[in-house]
């Protein structure tokens, strides 16, 4: 039939939005709270950011919905299962108590993680995972600080993967279900120590800001970035809001900038390690001896040194107000405008301020351009205002010049040398050609003396 073979077209009509509902719909956009952030995806540009996306992707095991039920992970749910185990039997409660604990605050857990990450998994489904990798998780870290990994028979590479696992922004479970679990155990004290030690141990900084649990944290990497940064002593945006609307911290948004660890060596600025959270970076000169100090906070770099600070990056970004939360992301900024070699990585193992555990200094200098290269901290007035005075110190021509004359004299030991040699010699000729002169005027005068006497 003609007529069965014709095309069938549905057209749907879409009501438009009303402008009275277009007006409440911008209404309600100005009303925001001030939350804790939620343990979600890492945010898409970073996700696809050729130089990051490596970062982002367990190695060897999952925790939390994310990454649950990848093959790749497979093998590592029977370590979950053992290390489970060993928490339960540690606990002195039996495991459906435990998970019954779980499920009892199975709403306030969930709500932790965004609705997009959860939404496809059953009730029962979610809280058993929840509860075996909570177990899993805190039984790990225990083991970790005890070495007793041997004991349990699991492969220390393994463990290592697994630890650095921990640290991954979509890997993180809520630190509240941490929390419950340790209420739950007898062994409730030793646990919280464990995390503590563990932390600390993890910290990318040498020194940490605050050695005590936090508060209040979100979950593991929230944990170890209140650890690097401290939130009460944040500095302010450029740009803040207060009652009337926006004020301006500072007169300018950025200040130029292209000085390496080298160049700010011959310039007489020497860097030298600060003790304090990474925001703790500092700018001062001596007017006397012609040489400023710049104070960086040191870190140890090792191959879980790129995990940590990329998923700590992506951590902030997802921070409500992540203007007033980007410690890391200004403190990796900052260090890698200052290198621009292995030359400049020399010059910071130097001065004490990077400890290189890696192979070869090129690997902490492809690191740290491979974070930075396209990293767009928020500008604050504190960063802002420490380029300034550095920028103020390199316009003053003559400190500079007295600085360089200083740095090509005594860089090295045999430019030492012949500059005491060359300033022995001009006092040796100078003293042999003023003593005759002035012995002569002397006998002169005396001369003088006799004749009117």
């Amino acid at each position: 039939m003609a007529g069965d073979d014709q095309e069938q077209y549905v057209i749907t009509i879409e009501k438009l939005p009303s402008l009275d509902e277009r007006f409440d719909e911008l209404e309600r956009a100005g009303d925001y709270d001030i939350t804790p952030n939620k343990a979600g995806k890492v945010p898409p540009f970073m996700r696809t950011h050729p130089n990051l996306c490596k970062y982002f992707e367990p190695r060897f095991v999952s925790f939390g919905p994310i990454h649950h039920g990848k093959p790749e992970f497979q093998s590592a749910e029977e370590y979950k299962l053992r290390l489970a185990n060993y928490f339960v039997n540690d606990s002195g409660k039996s495991s459906d108590i435990l998970y019954k604990e779980v499920e009892g605050k199975y709403e306030s857990l969930v709500s932790y993680f965004d609705e997009v990450v959860v939404g496809n998994y059953e009730k029962e489904e979610l809280a058993w995972m929840l509860f075996v990798d909570g177990c899993a998780v805190l039984q790990s870290i225990f083991c970790a600080v005890q070495v007793t990994f041997e004991e349990l028979k699991i492969e220390q590479d393994k463990m290592a993967l697994w630890e650095q696992d921990l640290f991954l922004l979509e890997n993180q479970l809520p630190y509240q279900l941490l929390l419950d679990l340790m209420d739950s155990s007898q062994k409730k004290d030793q646990l919280r120590e464990s995390i503590e030690v563990f932390i600390n141990k993890h910290s990318v900084a040498l020194h940490s800001y605050n050695q005590k649990e936090p508060k209040w944290a979100a979950h593991i990497l929230d944990y170890l970035w209140q650890l690097l940064v401290d939130e009460e002593m944040n500095h302010q945006p450029l740009y803040s809001r207060n009652k009337s609307g926006y004020r301006a911290a500072g007169y300018r948004q950025s200040v130029p900038w292209h000085h390496n660890a080298q160049e700010l060596k011959t310039a007489g600025i020497n860097v030298k390690p600060s003790k304090g959270t990474l925001t703790d970076i500092d700018f001062a000169y001596n007017l006397l001896n012609f040489s400023g100090y710049l104070s960086i906070p040191p870190v140890v770099v090792d191959y879980t040194t790129g995990f940590k600070l990329v998923n700590l990056i992506a951590h902030e970004m997802t921070l409500p107000g992540m203007s007033n939360y980007d410690g890391v992301t200004s403190y990796v900024s900052f260090l890698g405008s200052i290198l621009d070699g292995t030359g400049d990585v020399k010059q910071l193992i130097k001065a004490r301020v990077l400890f290189n555990y890696l192979d070869k200094d090129d690997e902490v200098f492809q690191l740290f351009k491979d974070i930075s290269t396209n990293l767009m901290p928020v500008p604050n007035e504190f960063h802002v205002n420490l380029k300034r005075r550095i920028e103020k110190y390199y316009g003053n021509k003559y400190k500079i010049w007295m600085a360089q004359l200083f740095h090509d004299l005594f860089s090295r030991p045999w430019k030492i040398l012949t500059f005491s040699a060359s300033v022995s010699a001009l006092l040796l000729t100078a003293t042999q050609t003023l003593y005759p002169i002035f012995s002569t005027s002397g006998h002169g005068e005396d001369q003088v003396r006799k004749k009117f006497n």
